[in-house]
């Protein structure tokens, strides 16, 4: 039903989302990719996956992405006796990775991010998917067996690691977007929270809530700002703090 609204609209919709991806600055995101070394260092202790919100963008400053933010909720600090070179006590940025690039689908994590992110020493892993599913109208049955994959994969490489997933974003409430498509990307968008919620039921992940809108950079009035970021990971942490549901 939500693709068939999309799809009713789709040449008012695709005339605005052109128009949107021309005027939207391209911004870099302010995290590097890891490399194998750093995600195998036993202090990882927290690994966030995913499209252009796992890897910071719309902040400039690193200490202002999620990762930094969530690490912070959680009480990462450096780890005694823990140390990198000039035996200096490892840093907590060290206990907090990104892993994913701008413009991911659940397709592309699960095809280029997927087996690094589960061989990782990480014991909790977070998962951000949908922003670009929902933008490329991407069916839901695909997004869920991506998302399936992603969590199970997580799951499978690491016994008692943690996975929580990110619904992906409220866009009916994304002042940037022009009507119809904030409409027609918010239904969509809430098609692929509902297959997100099911999956968590279906295989133990943390559900936990996606990004409103409401605190967007002032470079592309889209993505979030450090506050946009601190809410995503106050969110994120009382998710996984939470008593598991009964199943």
């Amino acid at each position: 039903m939500t693709r068939l609204w999309a799809a009713l609209l789709a040449p008012v919709v695709v005339a605005q989302g052109r128009r949107l991806s021309a005027s939207t600055p391209r911004l870099a995101a302010p995290l590097s990719e890891p490399d194998a070394r750093a995600l195998a260092d036993p202090a990882l202790a927290l690994l966030v996956l995913g499209d252009s919100t796992a890897v910071g963008t719309g902040v400039r400053d690193g200490a202002e992405a999620l990762p930094a933010a969530l690490a912070r909720e959680l009480g990462l600090e450096p780890i005694d006796g823990t140390t990198t070179a000039g035996d200096a006590p490892a840093p907590a940025s060290t206990r907090a990775l990104a892993l994913g690039r701008n413009g991911a689908t659940a397709a592309d994590i699960r095809a280029d991010f997927l087996d690094r992110a589960s061989a990782s020493s990480a014991d909790t892993v977070v998962v951000l998917v949908g922003w670009n599913d929902a933008m490329k109208l991407r069916s839901t049955r695909a997004f869920a067996r991506d998302l399936t994959s992603i969590v199970r994969t997580l799951q499978a490489r690491r016994l008692g690691r943690r996975v929580c997933v990110v619904t992906p974003p409220h866009f009916e409430r994304f002042a940037v977007l022009p009507q119809p498509l904030r409409f027609a990307l918010g239904a969509h968008a809430a098609g692929l929270r509902r297959a997100a919620a099911r999956v968590c039921r279906t295989w133990g992940a943390v559900l936990a809530p996606g990004i409103d809108g409401s605190s967007a950079s002032p470079d592309d009035r889209f993505h979030p700002d450090a506050a946009g970021y601190a809410r995503l990971a106050r969110g994120i942490a009382a998710a996984l703090s939470a008593p598991p549901p009964r199943r």
